[in-house]
């Protein structure tokens, strides 16, 4: 008679690996309510099943600090245990999608919101040609992505201005231009050229603390010993985009998310020292198993996807468009 594998008796008192998930998704959001939204749950569910994970542990899981959660010690264990469990079974669904080819398979994508403007254009056509795969795609801004980088939870990440670390493998994509915009109604929108003092005093609408592009703008006003004045911060592309058309203020953008019906509400400015160029860079760990899923994706962006990229392009960064780093 062989002998039997042991199963730990901790493993059902955890319950399912849902819980694990839940967790998991709370430590990385740092709250219940937007845990439970990126799993289609509801509130009352996701605490239901965290306090049954905790009643199963026997120990508190994660305490309230003002409207944030932060895990306790064993919490933190049993995140980093989840981690791994996942990880597992993730090797495991890479093993059996190398036996099925391509008929199945999971792919997992991290990107910026600034390119989640084009990521679908170029998601479209491949999931047509191979519909057995699932994607799995996550939006977030820089420090969230390289937050979900550091702990290698993705095949590919699309970021601009990547780390500098040898244990990553950065490909550069298409330019990432950000430009100064306002309403067409303000007065400057009128004028041919302009110095930073033209516009420092204005009312800047700016990204939240996190974001590519708050770092990018920040790094670039420090180095030229530079100031602005900003009146309000916006964590969405689109509602910041919004706000500059209802004349609440100036901001700085990617030129992808402006499209061709933007120009009637919409005006560039010609800043000195702007565009600012930056590029998009397909990244990924060198460390991490590479599936056939995600192999295949990366052949695929890097022929047929770039094309469908420049196709995509904004109207403004098609006649714009810099040569891109070697």
């Amino acid at each position: 008679m062989k002998n039997s594998t042991p199963v730990p008796r901790l493993a059902s008192r955890i319950g399912t690996l849902r819980r694990l998930e839940i967790l998991l998704r709370v430590a990385e959001s740092g709250g219940i309510v937007s845990a439970a939204e990126q799993l289609h749950l509801t509130q009352p569910s996701a605490s239901t099943h965290l306090r049954k994970l905790a009643e199963g542990i026997d120990m508190p899981l994660y305490e309230l600090v003002g409207r944030r959660i932060r895990l306790t010690e064993a919490g933190d264990q049993v995140v980093q245990a989840a981690r791994e469990i996942f990880g597992s079974i993730e090797r495991l669904e890479m093993r059996l999608s190398e036996l099925q080819g391509m008929q199945a398979g999971r792919l997992s994508l991290a990107v910026a919101s600034s390119a989640n403007a084009f990521i679908p254009h170029l998601l479209g056509p491949f999931c047509k040609r191979f519909p057995g795969i699932e994607v799995d795609l996550q939006v977030g801004n820089r420090e969230q992505l390289l937050e979900r980088l550091e702990y290698n939870l993705d095949d590919f990440y699309f970021v601009s201005d990547p780390p500098s670390n040898t244990a990553l493998e950065a490909v550069p994509l298409i330019s990432n231009p950000l430009v100064v915009i306002a309403s067409r109604e303000h007065p400057l929108s009128h004028k041919r050229k302009l110095r930073w003092s033209d516009v420092a005093g204005e009312r800047f609408l700016v990204r939240e603390t996190g974001s590519g592009t708050r770092h990018t703008v920040s790094q670039f006003l420090a180095e030229q010993g530079l100031e602005v004045r900003e009146q309000m911060t916006i964590a969405s592309n689109e509602a910041l985009k919004h706000a500059v058309m209802a004349g609440l203020g100036l901001a700085v953008v990617s030129g992808h998310i402006l499209d061709q019906g933007d120009r009637e509400d919409v005006a560039i400015l010609p800043v000195e020292g702007f565009p600012l160029q930056q590029f998009w860079y397909l990244v990924n760990a060198r460390e991490r198993t590479t599936s056939v899923v995600a192999r295949t994706f990366r052949e695929f962006l890097l022929g047929d996807g770039l094309e469908i990229l420049k196709d995509g392009m904004s109207y403004w960064e098609k006649h714009h468009r810099p040569k891109l780093p070697k």
